[in-house]
């Protein structure tokens, strides 16, 4: 079995019986000495403006200190990504504990550029999770991606570019990271607009040679026991360069932005139930249609992927929704599903049955990309279905919780997949949230 089954085939192995929650607080403390240099180049620019806004803690939750990110989910509430910008030469890293930018370096090499690097250490989440903790920092990227993409076309840097095939092991230098543990989760390119604000440039003489800081820690001893992982950083994509957006529709799109901070993945608690077991059809449909228009609109390779909208209507009826870019499918009546087996996710708690409406994003493999290729375009572009999905059902009030799934032959035949091409990549789960109501039903209704 290859690294792409592996990850879209298998239960993910979970290999640590404590919350893996807790790692992320060590995360924004490894680096040695870094400080906000470019605090003295004037007013935050808009770039800036739009990196902190969401990478930059919204709130904590009061029953899960390690909830945060509130605009971006992840299948398990990790985010192990990181943001830096190249500006110019000048290398700072978003410290999202202490709110601010920190200079990491120069390098020569990027001088007159203006990226967005989104880039993560992978050890840290895959000591927790195994090689399923390369999926699960991709998904995470998709989520950061798709959010980034919305903002920066709402903000009119819609020309933007996504870099891709770009040198992995330089970049990752020069962004502090050891040689064989980082994954550079994308680039945004925003050069065309470097030089447009009226900050005052950095001085000559500030700039002096080449140098970065580097991290405390180095973990490419451990990663070393994950060939397979180690062969996927080592690979180099075919160099290609992508628009955000594909046309001037996508901006209608960004309206859903007026909801991000309502955006709720119901995570502040082990488990979930759901209040409202109903949807609404017409609610379903616009879901359906918004989907396939972001798919059209901001996903380069979003024909390899189907969505499926699995509900229960408001006369008790279950009805399943399949979407592409094209369009809308096909809307068809089922007998009868068994919800509890639809997610065979019992750490979670969840109550499946209280759950109103389920989306299952599936992949189709492209035979003549790569195994590696396949695998980032997989769940990079998943996670950002995922996202636009989960701010519209902000809109509604409802939770929207993303789930790593693994492939199930049930959920594969109720959808007519091909299970020699298709792969379940991610499912996003939807429904009303009440933790009251939720302690009633783990414990029998009876509040004891």
């Amino acid at each position: 079995m290859n690294l792409y089954e592996r990850l879209t085939s298998n239960r993910y192995d979970y290999r640590n019986g404590n919350s893996s929650f807790k790692f992320i607080d060590f995360m924004n403390t490894d680096m040695i000495g870094a400080t906000d240099a470019l605090s003295f180049r004037g007013e935050e620019n808009a770039i800036r403006q739009i990196v902190r806004s969401v990478f930059s803690f919204q709130r904590y939750e009061p029953y899960n200190p390690y909830v945060f990110h509130k605009v971006i989910p992840s299948a398990r509430n990790i985010h192990p990504n990181e943001a830096f910008l190249i500006e110019d030469g000048e290398i700072c890293r978003f410290n999202p504990k202490g709110n601010c930018f920190e200079m990491i370096g120069f390098s020569e090499r990027h001088k007159g550029k203006l990226w967005i690097v989104i880039a993560s250490e992978l050890w840290r989440i895959m000591k927790f999770y195994g090689e399923f903790g390369l999926a699960l920092s991709l998904l995470d990227v998709g989520h950061i991606q798709a959010h980034l993409k919305l903002k920066l076309v709402a903000a009119g840097y819609e020309k933007a570019i996504l870099l891709e095939g770009i040198n992995g092991k330089h970049l990752s230098n020069c962004l502090g990271f050891s040689d064989s543990s980082a994954c550079i989760g994308c680039v945004i390119d925003l050069s065309e607009y470097l030089g447009k604000s009226e900050e005052e440039p950095i001085p000559e003489n500030y700039r002096m040679i080449s140098y970065t800081i580097k991290r405390k820690y180095d973990y490419e001893d451990e990663i070393r026991r994950y060939p397979a992982v180690i062969n996927f950083l080592k690979q180099v994509e075919v160099s290609r360069r992508v628009r955000i957006a594909q046309s001037e529709a996508a901006k209608k799109m960004c309206s859903v932005l007026r909801y991000e901070l309502l955006r709720n993945s119901g995570h502040s608690t082990q488990g979930l139930f759901s209040t409202l077991d109903r949807i609404e059809t017409d609610t379903v449909m616009r879901y359906a249609t918004a989907t396939a228009g972001y798919i059209r609109e901001y996903l380069d390779n979003g024909i390899r992927f189907r969505i499926c909208f699995l509900y229960r209507a408001i006369d008790g009826q279950n009805y399943l929704i399949q979407v592409s870019g094209e369009g809308i499918l096909r809307l068809e009546s089922l007998e009868s599903v068994h919800r509890e087996s639809l997610l065979h996710d019992t750490f979670e708690h969840i109550n499946m049955n209280s759950i109103p409406l389920d989306v299952f994003i599936l992949y189709q493999r492209d035979p003549i990309c790569s195994e590696d290729n396949n695998i980032r375009q997989a769940h990079i572009g998943a996670g950002e279905i995922s996202q636009y999905i989960s701010l519209m059902a902000a809109v509604d009030g409802f939770f929207a919780r993303p789930m790593k799934n693994f492939n199930d032959l049930n959920i594969m035949k109720l959808m007519g997949s091909d299970q020699e091409s298709d792969s379940i990549i991610y499912t996003t789960i939807i429904g009303k949230e009440n933790h009251y109501n939720y302690v009633f039903k783990l414990q029998g209704g009876n509040g004891a």
